[in-house]
Formats: C-alpha cells, sequence, structure tokens
C-alpha cells in the first residue's frame, strides 16, 4: 500500500524546504512509500514556478518519494491540445525528478462526451499513451474520478496498470453510508454475529494494537469502509477528508480494511472542505497535511512492510496531535 498525497503545497519558505515537503522527504527517508501529487497551478505553473518546484521534486526524488504532476482533464471535456501540452510540458520542465501524471476531473463513464461512440476511451487512452511514451513504461498514471466507478470500458480501454482514485469524500458521507468507525475498542476475542455482520471486528496489525505484553492485549476497532470495485481492485486509490480526531487505532484501522478491501492507495486528512463556508481555510482540503500525519505514515508503513529503523528510532516521531489518549498508549509499545 502506498500513500497517495495530494502535496497542492509550495515547496519553499525562506528558500528552505516547506515543512510539508519536509515531511514527505522524511517518509521516504523511513523507507514509507509516497506518491506526492505536485500542483504548481493547477497544471505544471509557470516559469517562475520552475526553480522552486524543481528543487522541491528533487529533494523528495532523492528521498525515494514518487511525484507525479497534477494535470486537470474536465471530465473528458478539456481540449486534447491544451492536456496534452500540460503533460508535455511536465516533461520538459520537471522530467528529470517525475514518476507520472495525476489526471484530475476523469470521466467516469466512457460517454460522458461521446454519446457512447467510444470517444472518451480514445481520449484517455491517448493521455495514456502519451504519458508513456514521454515519461517510460513505468510511468505512474493516476486516474481521479473521485467517485465510485462501475463502468469498465474506460478500465479495459487504459490496461491494467493505471491507478484509479475512485474515492473522494469526506468521512461523515462515508460513515453515513458504510457506518461509523468505533471509538471504543473492543477486546481481539469479539466474535462477528448475524447482527454485527456490517461491523466486522479486525485484528490490528503489529505495531497498531499497543504493547502486545499488556493485560488487555492487542486491541480492535469497528467499522467497515467500502470495497474497491472489482475491476480496479489493487489499483484503487482512496482519499478523505474531514477525518478528525483520527487516533492511531484508528488510522491503522482504516489501513488494514483498505488493503484487505482491494485498495492499493490511501490518504485520509482532517482538513475540512466546505466550498460554500465563510472561512476560506475550508475551501481546499489538500493545502496541508493532517496533523496526524506521521501516524498515518508510520501505519502505511508498516502494512508494506518496508518502514526501516529509523523511522521508529525518531525520524518520523508518532505525533499527539488530534490523538486520543488511547492512542498514546498504542504508540509507546
Amino acid at each position: 500500500m502506498k500513500l497517495l498525497v495530494p502535496l497542492y503545497i509550495y515547496p519553499l519558505r525562506d528558500d528552505s524546504l516547506a515543512r510539508e515537503w519536509q515531511e514527505m522527504k522524511d517518509a521516504g527517508d523511513a523507507g514509507v512509500s509516497v506518491v506526492a501529487i505536485a500542483n504548481p497551478g493547477s497544471g505544471p505553473g509557470t516559469e517562475g514556478d520552475r526553480g522552486p518546484y524543481s528543487k522541491g521534486m528533487q529533494a523528495l526524488r532523492d528521498s525515494g518519494v514518487e511525484v507525479i504532476g497534477y494535470v486537470a482533464s474536465g471530465y473528458g471535456r478539456r481540449s486534447e491540445i491544451q492536456v496534452k501540452a500540460d503533460i508535455d510540458r511536465y516533461k520538459e520542465w520537471y522530467g528529470e525528478w517525475l514518476s507520472g501524471i495525476f489526471l484530475d476531473e476523469a470521466a467516469c463513464v466512457f460517454d460522458d462526451a461521446s454519446d457512447g461512440d467510444g470517444a472518451m476511451c480514445a481520449r484517455y487512452r491517448g493521455y495514456h499513451q502519451r504519458i508513456r511514451e514521454l515519461m517510460g513504461d513505468s510511468a505512474t498514471v493516476v486516474m481521479n474520478t473521485g467517485s465510485m466507478i462501475t463502468e469498465k470500458a474506460l478500465t479495459d480501454a487504459l490496461g491494467p496498470d493505471v491507478v484509479w482514485n475512485v474515492l473522494e469524500n469526506s468521512r461523515s458521507s462515508l460513515e453515513k453510508d458504510f457506518g461509523k468507525v468505533a471509538t471504543t475498542f473492543t477486546p481481539i476475542t469479539k466474535k462477528v454475529t448475524a447482527t454485527t455482520k456490517k461491523k466486522k471486528t479486525w485484528k490490528m496489525m503489529l505495531g497498531c494494537g499497543g504493547d502486545a505484553n499488556a493485560v488487555e492485549g492487542p486491541k480492535v476497532v469497528e467499522g467497515t469502509p467500502p470495497a474497491a470495485p472489482p475491476h480496479v481492485q489493487g489499483r484503487a486509490g482512496f482519499m478523505v477528508h474531514g477525518a478528525a480526531r483520527m487516533s492511531y487505532e484508528e488510522i491503522c484501522h482504516w489501513v488494514n480494511q483498505l488493503e484487505d478491501g482491494g485498495w492499493s492507495h490511501v490518504y485520509m486528512t482532517d482538513k475540512i472542505y466546505d466550498p460554500d463556508s465563510d472561512n476560506p481555510a475550508h475551501h481546499n482540503p489538500w493545502d496541508a497535511v493532517p496533523t496526524y500525519w506521521a501516524d498515518l505514515a508510520k501505519a502505511v508503513g508498516e502494512i508494506s512492510g518496508a518502514v526501516r529503523r529509523d523511522f521508529d528510532d525518531g525520524k518520523i516521531p508518532p505525533t499527539t496531535a488530534g490523538s486520543s489518549s488511547s492512542s498514546k498508549a498504542a504508540v509507546s509499545s
């Protein structure tokens, strides 16, 4: 599993790496698999962005973080010339450090703008081919539909090696549809019965359930996030905003269930998205990392089995910001 981070944050502050970019670098140095989406200006930006973003991208790549560039596709309605020009510009300006492209506003069904004549499939297949021609066959291509795509035509047209970010929603909406995540942790011996089958009990991964030698033993939490659509299992992205007060146990619980549900890329943040709010801080949930970033990075790193020793030796100390007292106890293991 990888972290798919919308890093819509300027990379430098006072000529030094911005804190959020430094946190991505630290995670990469610790062995966490991170895919950071760079977004200079809803696309490759301007000439003035080149220097700062080149410096930021190089720092991340040197630490093992994948960097992919943001390109808007207008749900298939944006000019193909403009979309391909953005892809070309990313290659020209940042090709040395770029791993691929994040195609935002991706079409959800093949006939969104083509009345079923197959033009939509051909359009996105053309974007996919352009990216691979410029950046190599191993380039990362992420299609951000933001909704649970059920149309196989698009996924079949682009092939089996494309990541589909098919869920971008608020935690409150998810809980309304799939059940609230419990904040009271129950013993691992709790059984799943007919009345609780929609709120299955999951064992925490090693390192996320507290001290295994403690009297109460490992702990679990309840709640079931949705599974990835069958035709994108193992290559599906999951982004949630408005996930406040996430304890370490909750984060680990979600990460476990998401991997079990076929999700390959995940991101959660306590930033709120409310475009109608009078508070401008609520207009963009991707302009900061979550207060529990370190806990999220550690959980994903642990489940992937790739976190190096320096992660636990203080390179990325688990945060206590926004965490419950139970999370502090769990992290102390």
